[in-house]
C-alpha cells in the first residue's frame, strides 16, 4: 500500500467517501487510526479469494450495495498475478471507473463481458499531468491536504538533490504508511 495509502490520503481531502482495501491489517488499522474523525474511510483485509474480498468491498462503499463509484489501482508488478484487481472491477457498480497507475508490466485478467455490460470506464495514466499537480498545489495552499504530522505522516528524512541515492536507500527500508522521505531542492 505503498502508494495506496496516498491516494485514499488525497481522496479524503478532495471530499470523497473512501474504501481502502489491503492484505496488511496493521496499515489499514493506522488508516482508519489517521482518518477516523472524516467518517469516510472503511476499510477491508484482502484474503485472495476473488469472490470474498468483492462481496466485502460492495457493503463497504456504502450507497446501498449498488458498489463502488470508482477504484484507483496502484499495484507493483510483484502483484500482477493477484485476484484484488479483478475483486474491485466486479465491485463497481455500472459505469463505474477503474484508473490503472501502477507498475504491472504483464498482463491481468478482466472479466471482458462485465467490463462491457456495466459499462465501465478503465483509463490508464502513467504518473500525472501538469493539471493534477496544480490541482494538488492548490489542495495543500488551501489546507484541504495536510502534509507532515498535521496529515498523520511521520517524516523520517529529508535529503537533498545531491543525496538522492541516500534517499533512495532510506525510503526502502524505513517507510510504510505514516512514515516518508521527503526529497527537498
Amino acid at each position: 500500500m505503498r502508494f495506496g495509502a496516498s491516494a485514499v490520503t488525497v481522496a479524503l481531502a478532495m471530499g470523497a467517501s473512501v474504501v481502502a482495501c489491503g492484505r496488511n491489517e496493521q496499515t489499514l488499522a493506522s488508516l482508519r487510526e489517521t482518518f477516523n474523525a472524516t467518517g469516510r474511510l472503511r476499510t477491508v483485509v484482502l484474503t485472495g479469494d476473488q469472490d470474498n474480498d468483492m462481496q466485502a468491498m460492495i457493503p463497504a462503499a456504502g450507497n446501498g450495495g449498488k458498489g463502488a463509484e470508482a477504484h484507483i489501482d496502484f499495484s507493483p508488478n510483484a502483484a500482477a498475478r493477484s485476484t484484488h484487481i479483478a475483486s474491485a472491477m466486479a465491485a463497481l457498480r455500472p459505469f463505474g471507473r477503474v484508473s490503472f497507475m501502477g507498475g504491472i508490466f504483464g498482463n491481468i485478467e478482466v472479466n471482458y463481458i462485465s467490463l462491457m455490460l456495466r459499462s465501465l470506464g478503465t483509463p490508464g495514466r502513467f504518473m500525472y499531468g501538469r493539471e493534477a499537480v496544480v490541482r494538488m498545489i492548490k489542495m495543500i495552499e488551501k489546507g484541504n491536504l495536510k502534509l507532515g504530522a498535521s496529515g498523520g505522516v511521520q517524516i523520517i528524512g529529508k535529503f537533498g538533490l545531491d543525496q538522492i541515492d541516500e534517499s533512495d536507500e532510506n525510503s526502502e527500508n524505513g517507510t510504510a504508511w505514516g512514515k516518508q522521505v521527503l526529497l527537498v531542492p
